[in-house]
């Protein structure tokens, strides 16, 4: 019995976490700030760069550039895999035209990014 109660208090609390990284703004803010704090500012480079980038592809490229799998994103976003892999694909091209390109393997990578 204490080990079903102490799975239920986990699910829940991963379930609070992803409600938090889905749905809360405050949560996206932290996300970019350490992104941009981290990176030399990469979130506020791109969103300055590419004014037309939805709040979704900006909410995107947060979760790539922090190295979340595509399956997580999956989960934060409630898409499929394949509408992440499409949406990704999508951003991929945006960015590619002034020269920036998605990170590989999280955010170690970041420090390759261009500009």
């Amino acid at each position: 019995e204490d080990s079903k109660n102490f799975q239920n208090k986990i699910i829940t609390e991963v379930q609070q976490i992803i409600d938090e990284i889905r749905d809360d703004a405050k949560t996206q803010k932290a996300l970019e700030e350490w992104l941009d704090a981290t990176q030399n500012g990469i979130v506020s480079r791109v969103k300055a760069d590419f004014p037309e980038l939805k709040e979704s592809d900006i909410k995107l490229f947060c979760f790539l550039a922090a190295g979340f799998t595509s399956t997580m994103i999956s989960v934060f976003l409630s898409k499929g895999k394949n509408v992440v892999y499409n949406r990704t694909s999508r951003l991929k091209a945006k960015i590619r035209v002034k020269g920036y390109r998605l990170p590989v393997g999280g955010i170690n990578s970041l420090k390759n990014v261009r500009k």
